[in-house]
């Protein structure tokens, strides 16, 4: 496809923003899909008493389970720099090929 684009016009900077968006896509719906899982299974780890700590007398305590804005946001944050790390290096080798040789390829 990268090929086919560089040979109809589509410019290098084209190329890495497009693949370098489409990344950063992903990861935007990882983040709305995977928070609220998260928050979900940990809620229900620490009510079925799977991270609680049992002693031979009882239990010896218990895991609070908080979520707050600021953990959010850093997840967030993280997932979306941590991707645009990933993405950029391909993005930009994808970039700098040459129509002929990206079409060598597809």
């Amino acid at each position: 496809v990268i090929g086919v684009l560089r040979a109809l016009g589509i410019r290098r900077y084209e190329v890495l923003l497009n693949i370098v968006l489409e990344a950063l896509i992903l990861a935007v719906v990882a983040i709305i899909s995977g928070i609220p899982l998260g928050v979900f299974v940990g809620s229900m780890l620490i009510q079925g008493g799977f991270l609680g700590f049992r002693g031979p007398r009882g239990s010896l305590g218990g895991v609070e389970f908080i979520v707050t804005n600021q953990t959010l946001i850093m997840v967030a944050s993280i997932t979306l720099l941590l991707t645009l790390i990933g993405a950029l290096p391909p993005a930009y080798r994808a970039a700098k090929l040459e129509p002929a040789r990206a079409l060598r390829y597809e």
